[in-house]
């Protein structure tokens, strides 16, 4: 995720953006063999402050038009990466802290917010 982020917001810095303790494997790769370990309290893995306005625009171009209303002000984004070892439907974990976290935050702007899986909609 970072090694993308970097490629399509030649702002990005690991050194300031990735907000991980996970971040310290990551020296074990080129490209990423200075980036020092990550010793503050951790809110998400990645801290973006959308400065420029970069992502705020990248997301307009995909289709995303309620960031349009940030153009003006481009927020700080708050990016919670998740994976799993199985295929892209499988399921993966969020800790409540998480989910309270992101409920929060999308209720201060109005977007949708994730809900218990029992909560789902059917497909």
């Amino acid at each position: 995720m970072v090694t993308l982020l970097r490629k399509v917001f030649p702002d990005f810095d690991p050194e300031r953006d990735w907000a991980s303790g996970l971040r310290g494997w990551a020296r074990l790769y080129d490209g990423y063999k200075d980036l020092s370990e990550y010793t503050k309290h951790e809110i998400s893995d990645i801290t973006y402050n959308d400065v420029n306005g970069a992502m705020t625009k990248w997301l307009v171009s995909k289709g995303y038009e309620r960031a349009e209303r940030w153009l003006s002000a481009p927020p700080i984004y708050h990016l919670e990466v998740k994976t799993t070892t199985g295929e892209c439907e499988d399921r993966f974990f969020m800790s409540n802290n998480q989910v309270k976290l992101v409920s929060l935050q999308a209720q201060f702007y109005g977007l949708v917010a994730p809900t218990d899986s029992s909560n789902r909609p059917k497909k």
